[in-house]
């Protein structure tokens, strides 16, 4: 059989421990002689055995079944807590995916081995058996769907669906649930030059404070602007030397509207200001752990296809171990297209990397430029998107940047949802900006019949 990568090892072999539903399946489709390692086969032998005989993993209980194999290797122990860990991080449906096409790959191999021989020796009967034993097989990996006769089953979706909602950081996102989600695509939509990476680089920097692993792909700036971003918006320092600015502060009633907008003139640090090695100490205290979560990849304009972009993030797991739960994309509008065809291609583009993030069960980030038209406009709706409109009905969330000259120049912005599948959409409001200091969003308020009044 084909090998499977060693982190997909790792994986799978955690699931089999510690995972109830999804070691029942694997059960059914996976063997010990699967594994690489002798360890691994020793460990996965165990469970399948327990599996087969109690219907569920075997969990903690996995140490006392191997008390004398723990005597014997003195890895065995750690080798068990590592992965007790790691089952509570397993990406299930890219594992399952990987798994699932590896075996289907090696049936298909060995049928038509058989198949032909079987043809050239004239034995047509064997043919015949052959194929019969392919589709027979088929039936190992098929999945029926869940049923509703299932009640635990349906009631782990509506768990798992609070569970998997990634913050934005912008507050009235977050009062509304509205965010971005493993299997989705989150779309952000603004004139040019108004904030759309920004707006990724924030949507990363939440992610990274809930524990999750960002992949950010850079396709528009360079990846030593985009890691600068990052370090200005996650510890609040100006690009270059310590300077004054005044940061927009939102007042608000005990009803939580708004009431008035003030400035407030404070010094922030700037990243010039810290030698090498203190810099060095202020990232690691920043960003702590988190900063082997976050992983920045530039590619050219026009360069990165849909096979080169899958070929990366399965390159990331097998010789990074990186699995992304989130991935930032800067943009898909700058992938290679085909120019004879753009429009139809933008579209299928959106579809097909949508459709990427499901199969991979990562959430994904973009955003799109709206037209011209939207540089005069008071307020960026879904028909300002710049060539294909499809773009939004592909996103499963959408929202818009709007800004006048009166708020750019107090920098404020207004955010409003477009699009929010199986949530409120039209919703506005507005949120206080600070890009000196790294600050796409620091606080946000819904917008009431006073604002514009206020901002005069």
């Amino acid at each position: 059989m084909d090998r499977l990568s060693d982190s997909a090892q790792e994986n799978i072999l955690a699931l089999l421990l510690f995972n109830d539903e999804q070691a029942l399946y694997l059960s059914t489709i996976i063997k010990a002689s699967y594994f690489e390692s002798d360890l691994y086969k020793l460990i996965a032998d165990q469970a399948l055995t327990f599996i087969e005989n109690y219907q569920k993993a075997p969990g903690i209980h996995i140490a006392d079944m191997m008390v004398e194999d723990i005597e014997k290797y003195p890895d065995l122990n750690k080798i068990l807590h590592d992965l007790q860990k790691l089952s509570k991080r397993v990406h299930v449906d890219y594992i399952l995916n990987e798994l699932k096409n590896l075996i289907r790959k090696y049936n298909l191999r060995s049928t038509l081995t058989k198949a032909v021989q079987a043809l050239q020796n004239g034995d047509l009967s064997e043919v015949e058996e052959v194929l019969e034993k392919r589709n027979r097989s088929d039936i190992q990996v098929f999945e029926a769907g869940t049923n509703f006769g299932d009640m635990e089953s349906i009631l782990d979706v509506l768990d798992k669906h609070a569970v998997n909602i990634i913050s934005t950081g912008i507050g009235v996102l977050d009062r509304y649930k509205i965010g971005l989600e493993p299997g989705t695509m989150f779309l952000g939509v603004a004139a040019a030059g108004k904030g759309k990476s920004w707006m990724l680089t924030h949507i990363g920097k939440a992610a990274l404070a809930q524990g999750k692993t960002v992949l950010h792909i850079t396709l528009e700036n360079s990846r030593e602007l985009t890691i600068r971003r990052y370090l200005q918006s996650v510890m609040g320092l100006s690009k270059d030397t310590a300077t004054y600015m005044d940061l927009p502060v939102i007042s608000k009633g005990d009803n939580g509207e708004l009431e008035y907008i003030t400035q407030q003139n404070i010094e922030v640090e700037g990243l010039k200001d810290y030698t090498r090695e203190s810099l060095k100490r202020k990232i690691s205290r920043e960003f702590g752990e988190k900063a082997k979560n976050l992983y920045v990849k530039k590619y050219p304009m026009s360069y990165l296809t849909l096979m080169e972009l899958r070929n990366y993030l399965i390159g990331m797991e097998r010789y990074v171990h990186f699995i992304p739960d989130v991935v930032l994309l800067d943009y898909i509008d700058l992938m290679k297209l085909d120019t004879s065809n753009y429009r139809l291609d933008v579209g299928s583009f959106y579809k097909a990397v949508r459709g990427m993030a499901e199969e991979f069960g990562f959430a994904l980030g973009t955003v799109t430029q709206s037209n011209r038209s939207s540089f005069k406009s008071k307020s960026v709706r879904a028909g300002d998107i710049a060539e294909d409109i499809s773009k939004i009905q592909v996103a499963d969330t959408a929202v818009t940047y709007s800004q006048t000259d009166a708020e750019h120049t107090q920098q404020l912005a207004r955010l409003r949802v477009e699009k929010a599948r199986d949530n409120i959409s039209g919703i506005e409001f507005v949120i206080t900006q600070n890009y000196t200091n790294g600050s796409f969003c620091m606080d946000s308020v819904l917008v009431n019949d006073a604002y514009f009044d206020l901002i005069k």
